[in-house]
């Protein structure tokens, strides 16, 4: 059967897991195609791989199998290592027996960081399928076009980032080219329908160039294809590494081996055809029975109309035959002798190969397996483990929404002060020019003109207003708490993801990172009224944005790190902090608040002084003198302005205060783990004094310098060093 056959046999189905779900599968072959060739003609390799990436679907078809649809469509994953939150329906992966399996459940589980995803075994599904046509085809199609074949389902690794240590650089080469691939799939941007004998001969054209006239399909690959529905039903969730890897192992006599159409067309009976449609179910229940994906017990009712015997090599796990198969599959699925079989005289020999074979028992999901495949599985309870890592995942969730929240709004409130710095400045000016034209003598009329007077009375009073309310909030203060408390929630989002690289989360590790949180809400809130930090704070402090410090425990044996000239370093750091670093940025801030408080008062004290001026302009008791407060005074305010929210003194004194903030986190981490008298309960020294070493941008050498003014003989006006050097 030639490909374009099979892409209009294809085109009775439609895809259930598709978003377009109004969309034949030939017009969304074609609409990908079509879009990929408009916007990268020169790649034909591409676009044909859009034609042929789901031709893979026609195991649904009687002819290939007709699979039920969840055999065929849907995610793909690998088996063989333990299974990404990422996998679509993760919850249901809990029954597959990888899941518990110490060999499999392990990040790397049985494979190496880098191997190559041509070495991880996939869940099956229509990718791998085609990928099989397209190899035994000697097909001419670069790498990158078969890597988008057969991974183009693998969503949690294209789409969520999951799964990438299995990658090697070819692999991740051929990633960019499927993330380009992944802009024209799934859904059919255009409204445009494509004309398909317009487009056949294109088509036509590279299906030949690239060695695919026809659809090639061995036997093993159709084995592959049906062995998990038609003899287990292996579900997307329980298809197990043993399972796929049994599968993949697969060898069939050369005399078996098939081309053209997969499976031969035979007869069914209604009761037949009710039968396969039973099997199109989730989670694989079939008549009452829930099969383990790790065993593949019963294997053989799916050789036994080929009347062979079959044994499986432990360590490989590969299906050797002993005797010769029949030459072709009359006798599948159909018991054509009428002689009945003794079934109490064969028993014990199957249950012998059963138990040879190492192969287990069917697992009963249900009491009675005449009603159990219309109830519904029970749900199982999730361990104490699974719940953490569920909690600590919607915190993150939580963290990365606040540090987008925050980015946001401090870009919009960053543009507040540049927009009315800039208003302002432009207001006061044109009045004070106004003020000083409406004060000019016109022959012998009265020394001013009453428009002029008027405007520059009304802007000198908007500016005045605008000038009070920028004093009160302090937009560039406003936008460096925003900045940051976006830094601030990304580094808390960063370092929730550490622990979980690194570690199953503990019920700590939860509760540290909800109070984590919270504290960060109270230290720098969203809302601008009510709510706002204060601006003119009575007394300068350090911000505060982390809950109570508490010693990260870590124990080891020989000291867990800790020496005395440890303590001592750490000791003599803690003073150098305190007494230098955090008083340098609590006093600069003290001298920045009240620098801004001057200028907070002084602008719009002037420019209210040149609004009543401009209103006395013509007066003949005042003279002169209430023109030139108004046009003084107007200059004068736009420059305390300019001075203020120009050179963004609020920020100034927000960053200080931040600064000195930075230091007193530091000190009482140290103080945490210095006050922990059990040394074993503190955290490793080493790694301690590396992450001190790098908050303050000093080499670990240089921090061993400062164990010296620990001592009670040093006072603090002999300290003459700062601790920190990054700023």
């Amino acid at each position: 059967m030639s490909i374009w056959e099979c892409i209009e046999l294809l085109n009775e189905f439609v895809d259930e897991s598709d978003p377009d779900l109004d969309e034949p599968q030939i017009e969304h072959l074609l609409q990908t195609a079509e879009a990929i060739r408009k916007d990268y003609p020169e790649e034909d390799w591409l676009h044909l791989t859009g034609l042929i990436h789901d031709l893979g679907k026609v195991l649904l078809h009687p002819s290939f199998g007709q699979l039920p649809q969840w055999a065929v469509v849907g995610d793909t994953f690998p088996v063989g290592c333990a299974f990404d939150e990422c996998n679509v329906h993760h919850k249901y992966f809990e029954e597959n027996p990888d899941h518990l399996d110490p060999k499999y459940n392990t990040k790397l589980g049985e494979y190496s960081e880098g191997c190559g995803l041509e070495n991880v075994l996939m869940s099956w599904g229509h990718d791998d399928y085609m990928y099989l046509v397209a190899k035994g085809n000697k097909t001419s199609l670069p790498l990158a076009g078969l890597f988008i074949i057969r991974y183009h389902s693998f969503y949690p690794l294209h789409k969520h980032g999951a799964y990438q240590y299995l990658m090697n650089e070819e692999d991740k080469e051929n990633l960019k080219w499927l993330h380009v691939f992944n802009k024209y799939d799934l859904y059919s941007k255009s409204k445009v329908r494509i004309d398909v004998e317009k487009v056949k001969p294109y088509y036509l054209s590279l299906i030949e160039k690239c060695n695919l006239k026809r659809t090639t399909y061995t036997l093993e690959a159709v084995i592959m294809a049906t062995l998990p529905t038609q003899s287990l039903f292996f579900s997307s969730s329980s298809y197990s590494h043993q399972a796929r890897k049994f599968h993949a192992s697969l060898q069939v006599p050369s005399s078996l081996r098939t081309k053209g159409i997969c499976f031969p067309k035979t007869t069914r009976t209604d009761s037949d055809r009710r039968s396969q449609e039973d099997s199109n179910r989730p989670k694989g229940v079939v008549e009452g029975w829930r099969i383990c994906g790790s065993r593949c017990q019963f294997i053989w009712s799916y050789f036994q109309g080929l009347q062979c015997r079959i044994r499986v090599a432990e360590d490989s796990g590969r299906v050797l035959s002993n005797e010769s198969y029949s030459p072709n599959l009359k006798y599948d699925l159909y018991s054509k002798s009428k002689v009945r079989i003794d079934v109490e005289k064969v028993k014990p020999y199957y249950l012998s190969v059963n138990e040879k074979l190492n192969l287990g028992g069917l697992s009963l999901r249900q009491d009675d397996t005449a009603t159990s495949f219309t109830q519904p599985p029970r749900p199982t309870t999730a361990s104490e483990d699974e719940h953490l890592v569920s909690k600590i995942h919607a915190i993150l969730d939580a963290v990365a929404d606040r540090a987008e929240m925050h980015a946001i709004i401090g870009a919009q409130r960053n543009d507040w002060n540049h927009l009315f710095t800039n208003s302002i400045n432009a207001i006061s000016l044109t009045a004070s020019l106004m003020a000083g034209i409406s004060s000019i003598p016109v022959g012998e009329a009265a020394p001013h003109m009453l428009a002029f007077k008027l405007s520059s009375v009304i802007l000198f009073t908007a500016a005045t207003g605008m000038m009070l309310i920028t004093s009160k909030i302090q937009p560039s203060q406003l936008a460096e708490e925003q900045r940051n408390a976006t830094r601030l929630w990304e580094q808390l989002g960063r370092s929730i993801e550490t622990t979980l690289a690194l570690r199953a989360p503990t019920q700590r590790d939860v509760d540290e990172a909800m109070e984590k949180v919270l504290a960060l809400d109270k230290a720098y809130p969203l809302p601008l009224l009510p709510g706002m930090l204060e601006k003119f704070p009575e007394i300068v402090e350090p911000t505060r944005w982390w809950p109570k410090i508490q010693p990260k425990q870590s124990p080891q044996a020989g000291g867990n790190g800790w020496s005395h000239e440890l303590e001592g370093e750490m000791r003599g750091i803690l003073r150098v902090l305190k007494a230098k670093d955090e008083q340098q940025y609590t006093t600069l801030g003290k001298l920045l608040l009240n620098m801004n408080k001057t200028l907070a008062i002084s602008g719009p004290l002037l420019a209210g002084l040149a609004a009543i001026s401009s209103g006395l302009i013509g007066s003949p008791a005042l003279g002169p003198m209430p023109a030139f407060l108004g046009v003084i005074g107007g200059v004068l305010a736009t420059a305390v302005h300019t001075l203020e929210h120009g050179g963004q003194v609020g920020m100034v004194f927000e960053l200080f205060r931040n600064c000195a903030g930075y230091y007193r986190r530091l000190q009482e981490e140290i103080a945490s783990n210095l006050g922990e008298t059990d040394v074993q309960k503190r955290e490793n020294g080493e790694l301690f004094e590396m992450k001190v070493a790098l908050q303050l941008g000093r080499s670990l050498s240089d921090l061993k310098g400062l164990a010296s003014y620990a001592s009670p003989l040093c006072e603090d006006e002999d300290i003459k060093e700062f601790a920190g050097k990054l700023f």
